[in-house]
């Protein structure tokens, strides 16, 4: 068998949630040809590994930590229900499994009697929920008559970079060993979400980053497709939460994608396209449980077609947070922005973007991180500088699609529609990107922009 018609299937957490949707995996497995199976941690187990090993760290409470593991062991061992005692290959993986579970627990308590969680440790014990889900789908498909094997990220080599919880996966590095690895006749189940610095040390690629590892495994063998199933129907023209009479997006570019995702709409990890646009990979996003006939909701590639609107998609974040640099003459002042830039940098923080003026700089973080970015800029003391203010009450608000930048009138129409629903814009970014613009609100007025500028592109285009 030719490796390159091995496809990567990537099954989000919700997928293996109940006994349910745990009875449909092997019907879909069944529907490739020895695939590269990538699987998140069970939904809100990692959450829980956090909140544990953050009281075991404040609290050094062993009771607790007992019961946790017994509560984990228990979680993983009701979706197999009694399988693990009908074959003596299940009986070997429910074995792998109380290891893995004993290794946790020792962590776990190594944290409680330090007082303190350094973020490599951080990184070990939270990749244990996808080593846990991947040994439960191993015995699920083996008692379905299917033969899987497991093989975590150290042991086929995926390596990444040092960084304990953000790392990037180094693509050349991984190529060939994830190929031998994952080459044969056989359907390999790998955990997702964490791969291995050089040092060896356990290294996570960020929250939700188990679309991003299956994406890098995707490249490194050159499959044709990566297919991910989750319980959202691919990507919407807006979050039905907040929007009535959305509709699916057939086709996006990997730009798009990766544009949609990073303003808020947590379809796919941000960094999910990036080792797929080389080889040119399409993504293709699946309901689950699947139909009988298989058909993507929203399929991915290099290309996408512009539409007469050519706004795709309005999408937002709360997840943003302002720093303000004030002063006359902040924006004209040589390497003021790169010393501003520096300090942040500095401090662990990321500009997530940045928004100049004569009198502003304005820089665009995480939520959380505008306290700790301000205190790092006063310190610096700059002369020009006359405050340094925070504002947390943020929404950004981001209208995605190929040809935005090139059409004329799309801003008119957006800023019109804002306008007519007395909607005041704080910040606006046009072309920054070539296909998106965005602009921050008060955050209470986030869920108006979006029905605004939905109402005005998509009613249009529908003829309502």
């Amino acid at each position: 068998m030719n490796l390159a018609e091995k496809t990567v299937l990537k099954l989000g957490g919700s997928v293996l949630s109940s006994r349910e949707n745990v009875a449909a995996v092997p019907d879909l497995i069944n529907k490739y040809d020895n695939p590269v199976v990538v699987v998140s941690a069970l939904a809100g187990v990692t959450a829980r590994l956090r909140t544990v090993v953050s009281d075991a760290g404040s609290k050094g409470d062993t009771g607790q930590i007992n019961a946790f593991v017994t509560s984990m062991r228990k979680l993983h061992l009701d979706l197999t229900g009694d399988s693990f005692r009908k074959n003596s290959r299940n009986r070997k993986i429910k074995d792998e499994l109380e290891q893995e579970l004993s290794k946790l627990k020792k962590l776990i308590r190594g944290v409680a009697f330090l007082g303190e969680t350094p973020n490599s440790i951080l990184a070990r014990i939270l990749s244990f929920g996808e080593r846990l889900s991947a040994l439960t789908l191993c015995c699920i498909l083996s008692d379905a008559g299917i033969q899987s094997r497991m093989v975590p990220p150290e042991q086929m080599g995926f390596v990444t970079d040092e960084d304990s919880l953000n790392a990037t996966v180094n693509l050349s590095e991984s190529k060939e060993r994830v190929k031998k690895a994952l080459s044969g006749r056989f359907t390999t189940v790998v955990p997702g979400f964490y791969g291995v610095a050089p040092s060896g040390k356990t290294t996570l690629l960020g929250k939700g980053g188990s679309d991003y590892s299956a994406a890098a495994i995707a490249c490194c063998i050159n499959a044709p497709f990566l297919d991910i199933f989750k319980d959202v129907a691919g990507y919407l023209t807006a979050d039905p939460v907040f929007v009535k009479d959305t509709r699916p997006i057939p086709k996006l570019s990997y730009r798009e994608a990766a544009e949609l995702s990073y303003f808020g709409a947590r379809i796919l990890h941000p960094r999910t396209m990036e080792p797929l646009y080389g080889p040119n990979i399409p993504v293709r996003l699946f309901p689950f449980p699947a139909r009988e006939s298989i058909v993507p909701v929203t399929v991915i590639h290099r290309l996408s077609p512009v539409e007469e609107t050519v706004v795709k998609s309005v999408t937002f974040s709360d997840d943003f947070s302002i720093v303000e640099v004030r002063g006359d003459g902040v924006g004209l002042v040589p390497g003021l922005l790169a010393d501003v830039a520096d300090a942040v940098g500095r401090s662990g923080i990321n500009i997530k973007s940045v928004i100049t003026a004569q009198t502003a700089i304005n820089l665009l973080l995480d939520g959380g991180d505008a306290k700790p970015a301000a205190a790092a800029v006063r310190k610096l003391n700059l002369h020009p500088v006359d405050r340094v203010q925070v504002r947390e009450n943020a929404g950004v608000v981001a209208v995605v699609g190929e040809g935005i930048r090139r059409k004329p009138g799309v801003a008119a129409r957006m800023f019109g529609a804002l306008a007519a629903a007395g909607i005041n814009v704080r910040m606006i970014a046009f072309g920054a990107s070539p296909v998106a613009a965005y602009f921050v609100v008060n955050r209470e007025d986030r869920a108006l922009s979006v029905n605004a500028i939905h109402q005005a592109f998509f009613s249009r285009a529908a003829g309502l």
